[in-house]
């Protein structure tokens, strides 16, 4: 079996960062090593045959280079995409072993730009395992739960501005519901006020594995993007690309609710959500209950084959490298 190393920032996996890495490791067993450069620099100088690196604005696939180490990128984001500067994108990508990307959308927009080697789509569903659970006893009236990243108001002209969230959220509860928050663990305090003196519960923190369980007692999860102000190519950004949110109330058995949801509306509009144009329309809206049928439907286990195709590609590049040796 290979030797394989997983590079990550933080020991807190979220999102993509808790799913792909536990799919991986069904297919390419190895060390989950977290921290800052000089914990994952010394950990790829002890030797491994291939890492795993995240993508976006992370520049752990430099450290790969630089100890001559192959690696198979998870682009989660796609920084330029959003218009965020990004020097080192095209050699990232072009660099990888194999790339997976979590929607078509931005690996249409990669593959557009750059020569890449091999490629796998594998959306953001829930594994399993995350639907294994006893509902939590609902809150009483019409609550609708967020869980994701946040930015500051003033910050929404930058290309995170698709996060700030506060004229989405004051509207809904001015529409008679409770607004509650899951900020990203790393959110600074700062924009927690900010969300607070807006009227949200604002909650701590749930780790991913569990991150399902704690929301079934919403009546409805939002998946939502601020345009106002926005640059341009954020807009584009956000009708292209399909978040942890377009699965993740499916997983929690709740209804999504999409509001300038991009293209992954597509996905849930009329499944186990609904889209709506007009925040105004959740003073009367009906939400119908979550098919259990779609639940175990939409999980990322049924796309194990593509992680056992990039495992293929480290399987191979070894071979080459002991053939090349004999």
């Amino acid at each position: 079996m290979p030797r394989v190393l997983y590079l990550l920032r933080s020991e807190n996996r979220a999102g993509s960062a808790y799913k792909y890495l536990e799919m991986f490791q069904r297919v390419l067993p190895g060390q989950i090593v977290a921290g800052e450069e000089t914990a994952l620099n010394h950990a790829l100088r002890q030797g491994c045959d291939v890492a795993v690196v995240r993508g976006d604005m992370s520049t752990h696939f430099d450290l790969c280079r630089r100890q001559k180490t192959p690696y198979l990128l998870i682009e989660q984001d796609v920084a330029t995409m959003r218009g965020a500067r990004c020097p080192a994108e095209r050699s990232m990508i072009e660099g990888a072993l194999g790339v997976l990307f979590n929607s078509r959308g931005t690996r249409d927009y990669c593959v557009d730009r750059y020569r890449i080697r091999h490629h796998e789509v594998v959306p953001l569903r829930p594994l399993a395992e995350q639907l294994d659970f006893e509902p939590r006893t609902k809150l009483e009236g019409r609550t609708m739960v967020y869980a994701g990243g946040l930015v500051s108001w003033r910050h929404r002209r930058q290309p995170w501005g698709y996060r700030a969230y506060h004229d989405i959220f004051a509207r809904i509860m001015a529409h008679g519901w409770e607004m509650h928050v899951y900020p990203g663990r790393d959110t600074r305090q700062t924009i927690i006020d900010e969300y607070t003196e807006l009227g949200c519960t604002v909650h701590d923190s749930v780790p991913e594995a569990v991150l399902p369980r704690e929301l079934s007692r919403y009546s409805a999860g939002l998946q939502a993007y601020n345009l106002t102000d926005v640059p341009g190519p954020t807009a584009r950004y956000v009708a292209a690309c399909a978040p942890n949110k377009t699965y993740l109330y499916l997983a929690a058995g709740i209804p999504t609710v999409g509001f300038s949801p991009g293209g992954a509306g597509e996905v849930y509009d009329g499944r186990w959500g609904v889209v709506v144009e007009n925040l105004q329309d959740l003073e009367t809206i009906e939400l119908s209950p979550v098919r259990a049928a779609d639940r175990r439907a939409e999980v990322m286990d049924h796309d194990l084959p593509a992680f056992e195709r990039l495992a293929a590609i480290v399987g191979d590049t070894e071979r080459t490298v002991v053939s090349r040796a004999q």
